[in-house]
């Protein structure tokens, strides 16, 4: 339960960071505020994975989603990691 607490953290600091970049290299439009976009980050990486799966995604949107799942593997292998160590 903990190590699920903690890749949850990992998912929601990853995607928020993700996000951030994802305004800066694709700013939205005008109409658009950039805190209604930062209220809803969790659900970016969904997106932008759906997009990726349908062919419409866009660099800048493949390199913020490259950065989630990176980050969240790198935290699930070194936690995956540690248990084994323990285990031995």
């Amino acid at each position: 339960m903990k190590v699920a607490l903690k890749l949850l953290l990992w998912y929601l600091l990853a995607s928020f960071l993700a996000t951030a970049l994802s305004l800066v290299l694709q700013p939205p439009h005008a109409h658009i505020p950039s805190l209604v976009i930062l209220a809803f980050f969790p659900a970016h990486p969904v997106i932008w994975a759906r997009d990726a799966m349908r062919g419409t995604v866009s660099p800048s949107n493949v390199l913020c989603l490259f950065l989630v799942v990176a980050s969240v593997g790198a935290a699930a292998w070194q936690y995956r990691r540690r248990k084994v160590e323990v285990a031995n």
